[in-house]
């Protein structure tokens, strides 16, 4: 007798059970396979057991795939650096300019601060402000002083705890070049480095003074003056004050290849060549034992 009201032969209306399967004549669809808390269960006859859902057989579960964890935070370097960079590219985003004579740079005495800078913007066609985090402008100011005909070397133009700093090497005097004044519109007295290199118009007393008449100097300041006797007596003149203690001879003469130098009250006969220790030290010992005014000859040393 069949069952059309529902109800079970006891009178209580029939449940359906999740267990059974439901044929296919019934229903007119494929048979699912059964679950159970959610998930599907093992067929028989599956090999290895694998479960439906994830391949490896795992149940899929919520939220993001393990590989997607590190995207925030790189996401968020990728930001920094972009702010970095346009900070670099933008002054609006980096250090705001400095105006060139806020400069950091240590200058020998006889240089004036406010007219050396001057002098580097003119050289150097350099703005009044230069912008730190700018490699082009500290390229182009650290051209602009190595121009100077004061300066001998640039070692470094960078920003110290928000303070532009400058380490520049100068050109020190070391020997005073008469000049026959007809020959000069810039002074009869001019001064050059150890170098030979002419240095602008200035007073420095106390320098060894080249007792030879020598021609007007070929280049600018800045430049090597261009004659061997100027050029050799201030490599020996500048080889004697970097000794300790320093040697400065008052005057020097040059004559067939060899130095006669004028130290204290004694004509000195050094002879040829500048860097020599073992002569040096003679003639300090001679200095010291030598009578006033008598002559010492070290170039046989």
């Amino acid at each position: 007798m069949s069952r059309s009201n529902g109800k079970s032969p006891s009178g209580e209306e029939e449940r359906p059970n999740p267990d059974r399967e439901v044929s296919t004549s019934e229903t007119g669809k494929k048979p699912r396979a059964r679950r159970k808390n959610g998930f599907a269960q093992e067929k028989p006859g599956d090999p290895g057991g694998q479960r439906e859902g994830t391949p490896n057989g795992a149940p899929h579960r919520g939220g993001w795939p393990a590989w997607t964890v590190p995207i925030p935070a790189l996401l968020g370097m990728a930001i920094i650096y972009l702010f970095a960079w346009v900070g670099t590219r933008n002054p609006a985003f980096g250090p705001k300019p400095i105006p060139l004579q806020q400069i950091q740079i240590v200058l020998p005495s006889w240089l004036n601060r406010v007219k050396f800078l001057d002098e580097v913007r003119y050289l150097s066609a350099f703005p009044a402000t230069v912008n730190p985090s700018s490699g082009e402008d500290l390229f182009h100011l650290k051209a602009g002083f190595g121009k100077h005909p004061w300066v001998r070397s640039v070692d470094t133009i960078e920003l110290q705890e928000g303070i532009l700093t400058a380490k520049v090497q100068f050109r020190i005097p070391v020997l005073e070049v008469g000049v026959d004044p007809d020959k000069t519109t810039r002074g009869n007295t001019r001064f050059v480095d150890e170098a030979g290199v002419l240095l602008p118009v200035g007073e420095f007393p106390g320098l060894t003074r080249l007792g030879n008449p020598v021609p007007a100097p070929k280049g600018e300041p800045g430049q090597l003056w261009g004659d061997p006797l100027v050029e050799g007596g201030a490599s020996l003149a500048g080889w004697l004050l970097r000794q300790t203690p320093p040697l400065r001879p008052t005057a020097m003469e040059g004559h067939l290849g060899a130095w006669r130098l004028q130290i204290q009250d004694h004509p000195v006969f050094w002879g040829t060549g500048t860097n020599n220790p073992g002569r040096l030290a003679i003639l300090r010992l001679a200095l010291e034992s030598t009578g006033p005014n008598l002559p010492i000859d070290v170039s046989g040393k």
